[in-house]
């Protein structure tokens, strides 16, 4: 009885989470680098397409993000971050702030 028990939480404890949560540069994802691209500010996961991943709504929705989010934080001008889709290369990208 107690081997039974023991296999179970193993292979429980093997299995992991049910939900993963997205990684930083992987594809299916779009993530938002700082200025310095040391630091993630957001990884989002895009919905699955018939033909990969719908990059452009998730690119709309975290790009608004990233306005709000840097805006609160920074205050007026501009600042820069950098984009990366999937697990292509970073792009430098640019929010305005006004008051």
């Amino acid at each position: 009885m107690m081997y039974r028990l023991l296999v179970a939480l193993i292979a429980l404890g093997l299995a992991g989470p049910a939900y993963a949560e997205p990684r930083a540069g992987t594809l299916g994802t779009i993530t938002a680098w700082d200025s310095d691209q040391t630091r993630v500010l957001e990884v989002r996961t895009c919905p699955r397409t018939r033909d990969g991943w719908d990059y452009a709504t998730c690119g709309r929705d975290v790009r608004q993000r990233m306005l709000t989010r840097v805006c609160a934080r920074r205050g007026r001008g501009r600042h820069a971050y950098y984009l990366q889709l999937g697990d292509g290369p970073r792009t430098k990208a640019t929010v305005t702030c006004e008051d």
